[in-house]
This record gives structure tokens, C-alpha cells and sequence, in this order.
């Protein structure tokens, strides 16, 4: 084992990289509310209220939100900054 400890920041950085990866990897096409919310470890609703506030980027089908992955991922990466 491994006796490297990280800082909060640190450890922030990392889940980050490691989810921008997960996304960038598993994801084809658009998110909906309900795969996201899974990714952040959040709740749809929590996402829907972000997605209506504009601090998350989405974007409308018809009346469904959708989340497109490439701006997530940079929306992520800019959070952690």
C-alpha cells in the first residue's frame, strides 16, 4: 500500500478526471437528467433546478432537457478551477 496522501483539492482533481473520463468514454449521444444526476452523485431534480438556473449547460428537445457530454465535461473541468 501506498502511503501518499492528497490534498482535498487534489483529491477533487481526481474525481474530476476520473469522471470527465467516464463520461468522455461510456457516453454516446446526449445525457438525460437521470444519467447525470448518477454521474454527480446528485438528484435529477437537483440537476433540473441547475440546468433551469443556467449553471449547468443543457439544451431542449421538445420539452425533454438533455445534457450534451463534451460541454459537461468542460463545465466539470472549469468547477474544480
Amino acid at each position: 500500500m501506498s502511503d501518499i496522501k492528497f490534498t482535498a483539492q487534489e483529491q477533487a482533481e481526481i474525481q474530476t478526471l476520473t469522471l470527465t473520463k467516464k463520461i468522455a468514454r461510456d457516453v454516446k449521444g446526449a445525457l438525460t437528467a437521470k444519467q447525470l444526476a448518477t454521474m454527480l452523485n446528485i438528484s435529477p431534480k437537483t440537476v433540473f433546478k441547475l440546468a433551469k438556473a443556467g449553471r449547468i449547460p443543457s439544451f431542449r428537445v421538445g420539452s425533454a432537457v438533455r445534457f450534451d457530454a463534451r460541454h459537461i465535461i468542460d463545465w466539470l473541468r472549469k468547477q474544480r478551477r
